[in-house]
């Protein structure tokens, strides 16, 4: 959008839902290795019928992915992942009390 234009959300469509989760750096840009053949991107069709959900398991998965690159390429760096996912907000133990 030209910058003097307002964005006016708009409702979901019927189709697929492609979900984009990655991890960026103020740094380095998106977290990939050097040459840009090993990334942290997570790429799916979200959604029942799909690729499924971006599930705490997911998120996991994607953090050790990430954890990998940041050790392997950029180790002399202090990293701190953030993530921004409402099902992660909410997450607990099994058997965790809740008021």
């Amino acid at each position: 959008m030209h910058e003097n234009e307002t964005a006016k959300p708009q409702p979901k469509g019927k189709g697929a839902l492609l979900m984009v989760a990655h991890f960026v750096s103020a740094d380095y840009g998106y977290l990939q290795s050097p040459d840009g053949t090993e990334t942290a991107r997570v790429l799916f069709k979200a959604g029942k019928g799909q690729d499924g959900y971006y599930t705490n398991e997911r998120i996991i998965q994607h953090a050790e992915k990430a954890i990998e690159i940041v050790q392997k390429y950029y180790p002399n760096n202090d990293h701190i992942l953030i993530f921004d996912n409402a099902t992660t907000h909410v997450k607990q133990a099994d058997n965790a009390l809740s008021a």
